[in-house]
């Protein structure tokens, strides 16, 4: 190290490249406020969100008396880059129907929707930029022109930066794959169809090798019993395999259930039951089709004197569980519980046989379950009708023994009208949750983060400490702003008359003191490099979650070279937040 420090040739600056300039923390801890994503005065309805890479989140939603397509992206502090929301569609629709909303792997978003401008009813895609350009168009890619029925679409990311896109179309789902310019890539569309039963789509996640997992929902005729299935279609079209997931009664009749990826080729299923029973279920299928759980999935509960409805499932790819929460009521369904279950990877039941009670039951109505994984606990919200134009959010963070971390909590209290609430990961470990909110007299779109602790509003802060050993060294090193992701962050030294400095990087911890002739060395190495120039030294964070919360040990060194000498300076302990 001293050999470098005295050497007379200028070094190369470490730097990195600045994506963005985040503006100021819009997360905020007031219960009455919460994060406006959209406010305009018309309706709007419907969110989505699903998180970028680099801490911030896509929040999709429909506006206006056609039920317009939006979209307003959320950086990392919940602060909104697109003032009114991005246009997608202007439509003229008269109700809704659901749509798809996902992310690339280069944080552009992706939309799939019902569309009634090219006449009739047909699906489009489309791909948002960063920066809020419609990468496709304004009119986006048709991927159907037809007179057949078209429902609820889903799209999925492709690792080539395309999407595979998937569709209702009368009997059969149908599915194609575009590339990242929006081309179809298959000659025809893949169509998943039965030779006996409807094929309506239910949900569709990438696979990660450029197909798809797709869920769907077969039934005979509208009162015939509504199965649950999982196919899953490869990058070329192909149909690789289906698995019945769910035929050992009926899907409540309007029921088309989420699932969410394993992050290695498969799927956690979660769905409820009207027949036999009102009963929520669970299921891990593999990414060859089998089922890890047993068929039919497991029962969230053996408690036969209560029914369960409206599960929302997490998987956890460290520990191989899955934790689904849900709604559990009485049989007169008067009174209204909020219970957690846990399946090791093997579906056997980890919080008891009955669940764990999150919210106690009482004669308040409750919905909208909505959960989030988080690091070795969950975050689980919902929606409760305290009264006339009173539905709260509440919220709670439970740890991996089902036994609340912090909550239940509330998320939204002002006065409202409260439903469709969706989750997503952040990631920093918090959850962002996002609905409907009629606080002004007609439907705008609010969110809510929620962190470790039941901490709410900002996460994540950078923090400065400085340490000067016995006093060896003077006390010349400054940071003059915050070590943000993304974000430049400048530190300053103190030259006192000297023609160089030079600021040394360390991933080490901080060093208790180790003396030297040239003062005392308070950073453990190794050291990344030294930055050898004048006064104030700038390097551009980037924009990597994975830097969130560590802390680097700095170090500053004073360098003369006629006479040579070095003096080490304080030492700065910088911990990287998200502001």
């Amino acid at each position: 190290m001293r050999s470098q420090l005295t050497s007379p040739k200028i070094l190369i600056p470490l730097s990195f490249l600045c994506c963005t300039t985040v503006v100021g923390a819009q997360w905020t801890s007031d219960v009455f406020a919460n994060t406006a994503v959209a406010t305009e005065p018309h309706t709007e309805d419907q969110p989505k969100i699903v998180a970028t890479s680099v801490g911030g989140f896509y929040v999709s939603y429909f506006s206006a008396g056609g039920f317009d397509v939006r979209i307003q992206h959320l950086d990392a502090t919940g602060t909104p880059a697109f003032p009114g929301g991005v246009l997608v569609a202007d439509r003229g629709f008269s109700s809704t129907q659901d749509y798809g909303l996902a992310v690339t792997d280069d944080d552009h978003a992706l939309l799939i929707f019902r569309d009634d401008r090219p006449g009739g009813v047909q699906i489009t895609a489309n791909k948002i930029h960063t920066s809020g350009t419609l990468v496709w168009g304004l009119a986006g890619i048709q991927l159907t022109s037809t007179s057949a029925f078209v429902a609820a679409p889903k799209i999925a990311s492709t690792p080539d930066g395309g999407a595979i896109c998937a569709w209702t179309q009368d009997a059969d789902t149908r599915v194609q794959r575009l590339d990242a310019a929006g081309a179809p890539l298959w000659a025809s569309d893949a169509v998943l169809s039965d030779g006996s039963a409807s094929v309506a789509l239910s949900d569709m996640h990438a696979d990660g090798s450029g197909g798809a997992l797709i869920s769907c929902v077969l039934s005979t005729t509208f009162f015939s019993p509504r199965h649950l299935e999982l196919r899953r279609v490869s990058s070329g079209g192909s149909e690789l395999w289906r698995t019945s997931v769910f035929d050992g009664g009926s899907l409540q009749l309007g029921n088309f259930p989420a699932f969410v990826p394993d992050g290695s080729g498969g799927a956690v299923m979660s769905w409820y039951s009207n027949s036999p029973a009102l009963e929520c279920r669970a299921q891990h299928v593999l990414d060859n089709g089998s089922e890890a759980f047993p068929h039919n999935g497991v029962a969230v509960s053996t408690n036969g004197s209560l029914l369960r409805v409206a599960p929302s499932a997490a998987y956890d790819p460290d520990t191989g569980e899955t934790a689904v929460f849900f709604i559990e009521t009485t049989l007169s369904q008067s009174d209204d519980a909020v219970v957690g279950q846990k399946f090791d990877a093997a579906g056997n039941r980890l919080w008891g046989a009955g669940g764990a009670t999150i919210q106690p039951m009482t004669g308040t109505d409750r919905s909208g379950v909505a959960t989030v994984r988080g690091a070795n606990h969950w975050y689980v919200a919902w929606v409760t009708d305290d009264g006339p134009v009173l539905d709260r959010i509440h919220a709670a963070e439970v740890g991996a023994d089902g036994v609340p971390l912090s909550g239940p909590l509330t998320l939204a209290e002002e006065p409202s009208t409260r439903f469709r609430l969706s989750g997503a990961r952040g990631c920093v470990d918090y959850a962002a949750f996002v609905w409907r909110d009629e606080r002004a007299g007609n439907p705008d779109i609010y969110a809510q983060n929620l962190g470790p602790g039941g901490l709410l509003g900002p996460q994540g802060a950078a923090s400065v400490v400085s340490r000067n050993g016995t006093g060896l060294n003077p006390d010349v090193f400054q940071a003059s702003s915050p070590a943000a992701i993304g974000q430049p962050w400048t530190a300053t030294v103190g030259l006192g008359g000297a023609p160089f400095s030079a600021i040394l990087i360390s991933q080490g911890g901080p060093n208790p003191g180790l003396p030297t002739t040239f003062g005392e060395l308070l950073c453990n190495g190794p050291f990344l490099a030294p930055n050898v120039s004048t006064g104030s030294h700038t390097m551009g964070l980037p924009l990597n979650c994975g830097l969130i919360g560590r802390t680097y040990c700095m170090q500053a060194a004073q360098v003369t070279l006629m006479p040579s000498a070095v003096q080490l300076t304080n030492a700065l302990d910088v911990t990287i937040g998200v502001y």
